[in-house]
């Protein structure tokens, strides 16, 4: 590999993880919607 690999921390393996189970996901009904939400 051109780069070194990282292992995901704890808090990313626990997003993840959510994820796949479609937990504590987030949803808007636009973007504009969804930027506001994130406070981006």
């Amino acid at each position: 590999m051109p780069f070194e690999l990282k292992l995901p921390n704890d808090e990313t393996k626990a997003a993840i993880d959510d994820a796949l189970q479609r937990q504590n996901l987030v949803s808007a009904d636009s973007a504009t919607e969804l930027f506001d939400d994130l406070e981006i």
